[in-house]
């Protein structure tokens, strides 16, 4: 026993050394690199564009997607239909009542011809490990983990591998891209899981998706292809960290069909029978907006290799330039809202020059990251000072009601899904109400400097408009407190209550004292740039 004791630091170091020499090497083990199947007009997704593509050349057609249940179904709808190619990057994928569903779909196209690939930030779905093998054994799917763990599982090995690794680790892939037949996409701010699309019974997430045909499909294809032929982002089979499930592919199938019965009835499986939003989309309805300035923004994947963000080809330098560029007015839907001293100077001094600057985010009662608020909180006064509007959102807001065209003015029912809150988690922004940004970057020091992010800017006065409707109502007395200062300089939270406007001073209304406890510990300890 003694000598067993003397000799495990030995062994320890030995394995800290052998998973420092191995973390590298999951990286350039790729075949030739592969981009996305050129696109094809003669499948059914080709076909139901090809007018209105045709009535709008060189330009693309967008819808906003406020409705979670209506994300889902297009998410779901694009892949029933797809006949040759669906390409998927996201940083959740979780397994649950919409991921399962979604997941399902994807097999039985595969089992259709469809050639899969698939994308996931490896932070949330190593527990996921089987399934993803599995499916990763099926001819026509391929699964691609960013910047992937050595171990699948295991608080020792990720501790160890955390020392080693630890800065590398830390830079993940936030994208979120949806994008069927090269035809058909989607770009925002959801993830896969229960609370994007509204069948959470906990809090469920406001969010936002951008619908899109046309020329802006081809900018997230290549976009995709970027990710997907970087080293970081690493086939699933090579990482020999776990085996498919025993049966393999039919086991899977089995429990996905069995999964799909057993949620026949959820409001979600019947959405899917109508297919009318899909439709309206692929067709060019006369509430789908064109334009013909629409750029996908997307952080190069070398952003994961580096502290610095620096580059003029970030998400973050491209949007700062287009918010410093704002004249008359700057909106900004941020859930995570960290504007550091300089983000902060930057919106002050927009609106020292006359524009109407607001910001809408969480509030500590709706905040799914305490952590979060507690670097935000200490920007409020600042801000406000410098004449910038905040209003943060509140846990009961209820943000469904029509807004005309956007997509998600039908469907309300079921969206809360039994829920006991909401919380923001839209990005976006409206510059001089012309120009518009929908995307996955949060204002805050993680989306800058260390996650890879994706967006889209767009200029078309009509999708600002729209855009402008679900600000409006997130700002609404009703499901927001609107910030001010006292004549003492304190901070006070007006908003309406039971039909009454009221005042408060409280500190956090509505928060419990767990929130406050752990947004204080981050407002004062050095943690801004992990936020």
């Amino acid at each position: 026993p003694g000598a067993g004791l003397l000799n495990r630091p030995i062994v320890i170091l030995v394995m800290l050394l052998v998973l420092a020499a191995c973390a590298p090497a999951v990286r350039h083990n790729h075949k030739v690199a592969e981009s996305a199947l050129a696109k094809r007009d003669d499948t059914t997704l080709g076909r139901r564009i090809a007018p209105a593509l045709a009535a709008h050349p060189g330009q693309t057609g967008m819808r906003l997607v406020s409705s979670n249940l209506d994300a889902f179904a297009l998410r779901m709808l694009g892949a029933r239909h797809a006949e040759f190619s669906l390409d998927l990057q996201y940083y959740i994928w979780h397994d649950d009542l919409t991921g399962k569903l979604l997941a399902g779909e994807l097999v039985r196209a595969a089992d259709r011809g469809v050639k899969v690939r698939l994308l996931v930030d490896d932070m949330d779905v190593r527990s996921k490990e089987q399934a993803l093998q599995t499916m990763d054994a099926h001819e026509n799917i391929e699964v691609r983990l960013f910047n992937p763990f050595q171990s699948a599982s295991g608080m020792t090995r990720t501790i160890v591998e955390f020392l080693f690794r630890g800065s590398a680790l830390n830079h993940r892939m936030h994208n979120k891209a949806y994008i069927a037949d090269g035809q058909f996409a989607l770009v925002g701010g959801r993830n896969v899981g229960d609370e994007y699309f509204g069948a959470s019974h906990e809090t469920n997430f406001r969010d936002l998706d951008l619908a899109m045909v046309g020329p802006a499909v081809d900018q997230t294809s290549a976009a995709f292809d970027t990710y997907w032929n970087h080293p970081t982002a690493v086939r699933v089979e090579y990482l020999k960290r776990g085996e498919p499930y025993a049966g393999g592919l039919d086991t899977l199938r089995s429990a996905f069909e069995s999964h799909a019965r057993e949620s026949r009835d959820s409001p979600y499986v019947s959405r899917l029978l109508d297919s009318a939003e899909l439709a309206a989309i692929l067709d060019g309805s006369n509430q789908t907006i064109w334009s013909d300035e629409v750029e996908i923004l997307s952080d190069p994947p070398y952003k994961a290799d580096k502290q610095s963000a620096d580059d003029p080809d970030t998400v973050l330098a491209r949007l700062m330039a287009r918010f410093a560029a704002a004249r008359g007015s700057l909106r900004v839907l941020s859930p995570y809202f960290v504007p550091g001293r300089k983000g902060s100077e930057g919106l002050v001094a927009i609106a020292a020059r006359g524009a109407k600057v607001e910001v809408i985010t969480n509030s500590l009662a709706a905040t799914d990251v305490a952590a979060v608020h507690g670097g935000y909180s200490r920007y409020r006064k600042r801000l406000l000072r410098g004449g910038v509007t905040i209003h943060e959102l509140k846990p009961s807001a209820d943000t469904r009601r029509n807004a005309g065209g956007v997509l998600g003015s039908q469907g309300s029912q079921g969206s809360k899904g039994g829920s006991s809150g909401v919380s923001l988690h839209t990005k976006a922004a409206i510059i001089d109400s012309e120009y518009v940004f929908v995307g996955s970057f949060n204002l805050d020091p993680r989306s800058a400097w260390l996650n890879c992010e994706m967006g889209v800017m767009v200029r078309s006065p009509e999708l600002a408009a729209e855009l402008g409707k679900i600000a409006d109502r997130y700002a609404d007395p009703a499901n927001s407190f609107k910030l001010s200062l006292n004549a003492n300089g304190q901070l006070r939270w007006t908003h309406q209550e039971a039909g009454e406007m009221q005042t408060v001073s409280t500190s956090e209304p509505q928060a419990g004292a767990k929130r406050k406890i752990v947004a204080w510990i981050a407002r004062i300890l050095p943690l801004q740039r992990q936020l």
